[in-house]
């Protein structure tokens, strides 16, 4: 009977881990570089950028992040270490990564799976804007290797029977510096959509602010916003 009891305690246990939802990471360290873990690498960074959304009724599965100042640091970094480059080809590539990313503009990365829907499956189809906390919109520009990226196919086995996914991704930037550090969102535009579905969806970045009340440092937590149901 005690064996019974503790096996559903650890049960229990199991499955309030498992429903719980993980912690939000209200801290803009991930765009800013201050205070990020020493040890943190690329790919650890990426996961604390990213956003993900789907439109189309659940179909489209969208993921985009910014290419940051502190993950092109950690990118040129792990490459330097990967190639065992000289100091010489460090500064290359740190040059070339630098001016590729963040350098007079500010850049993003986009990913989608789609479904049924393979004219959308090329990145022309798309376009995409830097949106700051006063609502204005600077358009991004697809790199040219970008567009000419041929979408992956792939079928995946449905009670029904299978369904037809396409994948792909690309980088964009803005002709002019963007910046991040402050609560922003990444816009992201179809040029067309399942009937009857919207065309855009909204990725926010909205990051915790210390404020002094009373002479005390407070840290306001940005408010949840519901976005409106885009079907019917």
């Amino acid at each position: 009977m005690k064996l019974l009891t503790i096996l559903s305690l650890l049960s229990l246990s199991s499955c309030a881990r498992y429903f719980t939802s993980p912690v939000k990471d209200y801290s803009d360290r991930y765009v800013t570089g201050k205070g990020l873990p020493a040890d943190m690498d690329s790919a650890q960074l990426i996961k604390k950028l990213e956003r993900k959304e789907n439109m189309g009724g659940g179909v489209w599965n969208l993921t985009v992040f910014p290419y940051s100042k502190p993950l092109v640091e950690k990118l040129i970094q792990e490459q330097s270490q990967l190639k065992n480059l000289g100091a010489t080809q460090k500064r290359q590539l740190d040059k070339k990564l630098r001016e590729k990313y963040i350098v007079g503009k500010s850049c993003i990365h986009f990913e989608f799976e789609l479904e049924k829907a393979d004219k959308m499956a090329f990145l022309k189809q798309w376009k995409a804007y830097l949106v700051d906390n006063h609502d204005n919109e600077v358009a991004l520009h697809w790199d040219k290797k970008s567009l000419v990226n041929y979408p992956a196919k792939s079928k995946s086995a449905r009670y029904q029977g299978s369904t037809v996914r396409w994948t792909n991704s690309g980088d964009g930037c803005t002709s002019l510096p963007f910046v991040l550090k402050d609560s922003f969102r990444i816009k992201i535009v179809a040029s067309s959509a399942p009937w009857p579905f919207e065309r855009d969806q909204i990725f926010r970045y909205d990051f915790d602010k210390i404020v002094k009340l009373e002479g005390k440092k407070v840290n306001l937590r940005p408010k949840k916003k519901v976005q409106k149901y885009k079907g019917w």
